[in-house]
């Protein structure tokens, strides 16, 4: 009888273990397909989010412009936007949402789609740029990330305005790294933000002015990122900052738009941890 007692006990025991595996394994396999289907959303609102940027490539007769977007993970909070008004003025917009993740991927998002309403109804208009300034579009998305509490997000943001025919740019940086020009000559030109500007969401701003002006010469080539070029290209153990930057770019003078975005995409874009990346030339 002893014998069978614990013969029982011993069956009870491994049936209760079977039934606590089974669980185990049931529980496992619903985490997996949670795990799944979260992957399966990422990736959907990933290629969304790149949907909803503009094409990589834009050519006019005398202009190429070429973009690359890297995101650090599955979204980012870089985004970007250009366009062509009426009056013959190219508007090109460079945002950084602090932060990686959905969080600053929708508020990316949003402050996109308020500066693509700036200049929505701008296209076929014959008014001048004035009529929509850089610095309006600075203001609002400032006002619209300092008022919403919730969000605690802040932007650096470049914007510029080149005027196809006369060369003429404008350009507003709120917080934005130093942006470079790149001449025939490998000379290159930093443009860099005005004095007191702080990245947007920060602090109530009374008046966000523009940053400067300049001459664009024919064969010139503008190059915008966000830091996470610099961040990325550190990442190869070398020390890597805004001056190497601008020496390696000099480097790349006799390069085309596109051949240029190449050439920092294969050596300077090879780092194992992704980091938010938009180049433009």
């Amino acid at each position: 009888m002893l014998f069978r007692s614990e013969f029982n006990t011993l069956g009870h025991n491994f049936n209760s273990m079977i039934e606590k595996l089974k669980t185990t394994i049931a529980e496992r396999i619903s985490e997996s397909e949670r795990k799944a289907s979260l992957e399966q959303e990422l990736k959907t609102a990933s290629l969304f989010q790149k949907l909803f940027l503009p094409s990589g490539s834009y050519a006019l007769d005398g202009l190429d412009l070429v973009a690359h977007y890297q995101p650090a993970s599955h979204m980012g909070g870089d985004w970007f936007s250009y366009g062509l008004t009426g009056d013959g003025w190219l508007h090109v917009h460079l945002g950084d949402v602090t932060g990686h993740g959905t969080a600053s991927a929708l508020v990316a998002s949003f402050c996109k789609g308020v500066t693509d309403a700036f200049y929505r109804d701008r296209q076929d208009s014959v008014s001048s740029l004035d009529a929509v300034p850089l610095e309006s579009v600075h203001q609002v998305l400032n006002n619209l990330l300092y008022n919403n509490d919730q969000s605690m997000a802040f932007m650096t943001m470049l914007s510029l305005a080149l005027h196809l025919e006369s060369g003429e740019l404008r350009y507003v940086s709120s917080g934005h790294p130093p942006q470079f020009v790149l001449g025939q000559d490998g000379e290159v030109k930093l443009l860099k933000q005005a004095a007191k500007a702080t990245l947007l969401g920060f602090k109530p701003q009374e008046k966000i002015v523009l940053s400067g002006t300049l001459k664009l010469k024919p064969g010139e080539t503008i190059i915008l990122s966000s830091d996470g070029l610099i961040d990325v290209a550190a990442q190869t153990g070398q020390k890597f900052n805004q001056r190497r930057l601008a020496s390696y770019l000099g480097e790349l003078k006799d390069s085309s738009p596109g051949d240029l975005t190449k050439r920092i995409k294969t050596e300077l874009l090879t780092s194992t941890e992704p980091v938010d990346e938009i180049g433009r030339a």
